[in-house]
């Protein structure tokens, strides 16, 4: 059943490389008017710094959000980004 995940699919117009999908979330954490929260700004930092708790502890420079890189499905994204070297 765990192979089946891997297997590319159709859902409507969208070609998917397999059939493990996540709803975006951040409309959830945005005003009903749809604007952006701090919540939404803060996962943007976690995804672009994968050490984000350490350096707010050590005060270091955080990482510029890429957001083309966000869960996009490609190469580019979180595993990317540096770590601050303490």
């Amino acid at each position: 059943m765990l192979n089946s995940l891997w297997t590319p699919t159709t859902v409507g117009d969208v070609s998917l490389p397999h059939r493990l999908i996540m709803a975006p979330m951040t409309r959830d954490r945005s005003t009903p008017e749809g604007v952006p929260t701090e919540l939404n700004a803060v996962g943007a930092l976690a995804l672009a710094t994968p050490d984000l708790v350490e350096r707010l502890r050590s005060d270091a420079p955080l990482n510029t959000p890429d957001p083309a890189t966000f869960c996009g499905g490609g190469v580019a994204g979180y595993t990317d980004y540096l770590t601050h070297a303490v």
